[in-house]
């Protein structure tokens, strides 16, 4: 008796594009919300988010949050989501779709074109080239990225935070201040094996070392609640790569407070002034920067 190797061998694999099941008979793959036919990358029916591509009436402070930030890099305004059947923006090297509404959800995924676009917006084009390579995994409950090593093209993010951190501020602070590690990589790839300075991955390691042996809280010299960031005009002034990450975080959400209309205290004004004054010493060149230069007295 023959076996079929086809469907009962081993090289029958059911869970293939980016895990899914395939229907042998028909060739598609289901992800909860529709159907998707791989060969082609499109879906079979059309994009059940599309109501949210669409700007609601500006008549209340929800409605206006909601038109800043729509899904899709844009909604309607991006003209890729005008295609009601593309799969991951028409992009599936660099982005999923584990469900056939939204670009991450589950343990490891990338970016969602939001929160790229976001990033762009405080950080500059660095940010946008960098983040669509970089992996994104969840935590279990109760942990935080600062409880892990560093990778490059890999950042954690905590339970609460993860299927949107542009959700709440915090989850914009979190996931920002990771991404800025991601940016140190970048510029700093070297180290010992290259003959380099430390790279910034040493720097980090050692960092949290000296964060939970010494007891030095290497964060606390980026946050405006515990030091007078004035003192410094670049990033490269302050003695941690930790601190130049924690500026970034809190830089990142009291912009988007400042655009949402929340009413900040003026210490926290100062810290966003002083911010944006830094990461633009530093080299970075973003609309989020000249935003608060043009409209935080």
């Amino acid at each position: 008796m023959t076996e079929n190797a086809g469907s009962n061998g081993e090289n029958y694999l059911p869970y293939r594009f980016t895990g899914k099941e395939l229907d042998s008979e028909t060739g598609l793959y289901y992800y909860g919300a529709r159907y998707l036919d791989a060969k082609y990358s499109r879906w079979l029916s059309c994009d059940p988010a599309l109501g949210e591509y669409i700007p609601h009436a500006p008549i209340s402070d929800e409605a206006k949050k909601h038109n800043q930030n729509l899904p899709g890099m844009g909604g309607v305004f991006n003209t890729v989501n005008l295609n009601l059947y593309h799969y991951a923006g028409n992009n599936p090297v660099n982005y999923i779709d584990p469900d056939g509404r939204t670009e991450r959800s589950g343990n490891k995924y990338v970016f969602t074109r939001s929160e790229i676009k976001f990033m762009k917006e405080v950080f500059g084009y660095v940010a946008e080239y960098i983040a669509p390579s970089v992996r994104v995994i969840c935590l279990p409950p109760g942990r935080s990225a600062s409880t892990n090593l560093f990778y490059s093209r890999q950042i954690w993010l905590s339970a609460e935070c993860f299927d949107n951190p542009l959700d709440s501020y915090d989850g914009i602070n979190a996931m920002m201040h990771e991404m800025f590690h991601q940016i140190q990589y970048y510029y700093e790839p070297g180290g010992a094996f290259s003959g380099l300075d430390p790279s910034a991955f040493e720097r980090l390691v050692a960092e949290q070392v000296v964060y939970s042996v010494s007891k030095i809280d290497v964060y606390s010299y980026g946050d405006y609640e515990k030091t007078d960031l004035s003192q410094y005009k670049t990033l490269f002034d302050m003695p941690y790569y930790e601190a130049q990450a924690q500026l970034a975080g809190n830089f990142a959400a009291l912009y988007k407070m400042a655009k949402d209309k929340q009413e900040l205290s003026k210490e926290e004004l100062e810290a966003l002034k002083v911010s944006a004054e830094i990461l633009s010493n530093s080299g970075f060149s973003s609309e989020a920067i000249k935003w608060v230069k043009e409209n935080i007295e």
